[in-house]
């Protein structure tokens, strides 16, 4: 049975796929446009055309994310949006679909979507410390009802969703393992080692990813390094404090991070 992955923007959902995916005979459900739509790349094509021309940018994007959004919500569960909030009426889709989640420390987040910040509308925020404040408008297949957060109520709602969600396959029987974007980067192996179990193994050794899977300039060496020593804080300056303060504490621990 294939794996289901969910996971927040830039949580390495697209590396723990290709992990799964090159060290056994395992294939995960759909979970992004081009994945449940092959033809669909004929759109972002287009899109992509219209993309540096500025009022056709606006109207070009809508008109994707709309369609985007209508693939997905005529979708089953399982094939929902990889970053969609977890929030299901019923759960009895995922039955016998082991489910995988990915998570970041909420300020390695913060700053990795003020770089990326994918899906957004509008104008970016000029700095870090801005973007705390920015309003974040959700697309349709985001699951959240097409509202606007702060980008870190936005997390905590997607953080609280996986909780929810986890609650309910325990109920059905189904299992869900929450794997970290850090240990991910880190340590390839001993990530795998913990989804082993819900893997058809056939590949002989483990085969890491040693470039990253957005940026040719970056590789396995360079990600240990920076997440090992948290380089990102020092980067971050007082959004970092700014981030501990207004991030619910209890919930940050309860996926494994201090702040």
């Amino acid at each position: 049975m294939p794996l289901k992955i969910f996971g927040e923007r830039n949580t390495s959902t697209n590396a723990l796929r290709q992990i799964v995916e090159l060290n056994s005979d395992e294939r995960c459900l759909p979970s992004t446009a081009r994945e449940l739509r092959p033809s669909i790349v004929v759109s972002l094509a287009g899109y992509r055309m219209l993309k540096r021309i500025s009022p056709l940018h606006d109207f070009a994007r809508s008109r994707i994310e709309g369609t985007f959004d209508a693939l997905f919500e005529s979708a089953r569960p399982r094939h929902s949006w990889k970053h969609a909030a977890t929030l299901f009426d019923s759960v009895d889709d995922f039955r016998g679909v082991p489910v995988l989640v990915t998570v970041r420390h909420p300020a390695s987040w913060i700053l990795s979507l003020f770089r990326n910040p994918y899906h957004v509308f509008g104008e970016r925020a000029r700095t870090i410390e801005e973007f705390l404040d920015y309003r974040w408008a959700t697309v349709g297949r985001e699951r959240l009802g097409g509202r606007v957060f702060e980008p870190l109520a936005l997390y905590q709602e997607k953080l609280r969703s996986y909780q929810v969600f986890a609650d309910q396959l325990e109920a059905i029987g189904g299992s869900m393992l929450i794997l970290k974007f850090e240990d991910i980067v880190i340590d390839q192996a001993r990530v795998f080692e913990e989804i082993r179990g819900f893997l058809d193994i056939s590949a002989s050794g483990f085969k890491e990813l040693t470039n990253s899977t957005k940026s040719s300039a970056k590789n396995l060496h360079y990600y240990r390094e920076y997440y090992g020593r948290e380089a990102w804080k020092d980067e971050m300056g007082s959004a970092y404090e700014a981030v501990c303060e207004r991030f619910p504490r209890s919930l940050a621990e309860s996926f494994g991070y201090a702040l």
